[in-house]
């Protein structure tokens, strides 16, 4: 059975969907001539060679271009039969296909790296110079990516953000043929996290075995669930303050009765609250002049003068107090 869009038999062997690409004939490559397609590559930065260099080389290996990457892949470019020199015809076909990937690798190339390979010769040279410069496998680019995983954090990042940036640096590692240990990784993936995963931290931590990196990221993407749920709940709830009564302050007990004056009487001291007035002949407040002890006689005690006495009389008078 064969439509069109689907493979048809040709003996035993099944050939490839018409939609699909058509791979290079390493046989006949003149017939074959394949133009590379980067759109959906990532542009290449100083920091993303390791993404990068494998998204084409799958891209190469689907078209079965990978061998162009190969320093010793070219053919001579002439050949001698009979003493004779000539063109070699397998020569011009793979060099037209050459330049169409040289092409494409150029594409892929952010503006600043693109002056790196503008003076290759083919696209092996190209490819070998852009892995010397940015991913060679240096004692201070392996510390660097150590560093970056140590340091980094979840923050407000979501655990999809997190999860991929521990999964991007293991694999530049092992890339760079230094491979990181599970548990570590592990471990920095976890000290990473807020106090709103410690409920995740303890139990994966108090497991005798290590958990896997794609079970983790299972664990940690229900708990943010929960995080988020509560934190909506929290937003939800509205925030009252109780108002602060604030009594006035009570005065002393000695505002509130008549100050104790030695001048006066232990009944005036003592007594209830009475005649709160000054008095005319003494002027102290709490009395009248009817009952000051200067009318009793007491002797030596002047009336005061301010208040209606005369000193030339030898016995108090009152005034009449409106």
């Amino acid at each position: 059975m064969a439509t069109d869009g689907s493979s048809s038999n040709n003996g035993n062997q099944a050939t490839l969907p018409n939609e699909t690409v058509t791979p290079f004939n390493t046989e006949n490559p003149s017939q074959t001539l394949i133009n590379i397609n980067v759109s959906n590559v990532s542009k290449l930065t100083a920091t993303t060679y390791i993404p990068w260099s494998v998204q084409i080389r799958a891209l190469l290996q689907g078209y079965n271009l990978a061998g162009f990457l190969e320093p010793d892949a070219a053919p001579p470019a002439t050949i001698t039969a009979n003493n004779a020199v000539t063109a070699n015809p397998a020569y011009e076909a793979w060099f037209r296909q050459d330049r169409l990937i040289f092409a494409a690798l150029l594409g892929s190339l952010s503006t600043s790296c693109q002056a790196l390979i503008t003076m290759s010769s083919t696209s092996a040279h190209a490819w070998n110079t852009l892995a010397t410069t940015y991913g060679r496998s240096s004692r201070g680019h392996v510390k660097q990516i150590k560093e970056q995983l140590r340091r980094f954090s979840k923050g407000t990042k979501t655990i999809d953000e997190y999860m991929n940036f521990f999964k991007v640096k293991a694999d530049e590692l092992a890339l760079l043929g230094k491979p990181m240990d599970h548990e570590d990784l592990i471990d920095l993936t976890l000290a990473g996290l807020g106090d709103e995963y410690k409920a995740v931290k303890d139990v994966i931590q108090a497991k005798d075995t290590t958990i896997s990196f794609i079970e983790l990221h299972e664990k940690l993407l229900n708990h943010e669930v929960d995080v988020l749920a509560s934190q909506s709940t929290h937003s939800e709830v509205p925030i009252t303050a109780n108002a602060a009564t604030h009594k006035p302050r009570q005065s002393g007990r000695q505002n509130n009765r008549q100050q104790y004056d030695p001048r006066l009487p232990k009944t005036f001291n003592n007594g209830p609250r009475g005649y709160q007035g000054k008095c005319q002949l003494c002027g102290v407040h709490g009395h009248s002049a009817k009952f000051c002890r200067l009318l009793r006689g007491s002797p030596g005690i002047l009336p005061n003068p301010s208040y209606g006495f005369s000193q030339h009389h030898p016995s108090p008078t009152v005034n009449a107090a409106a």
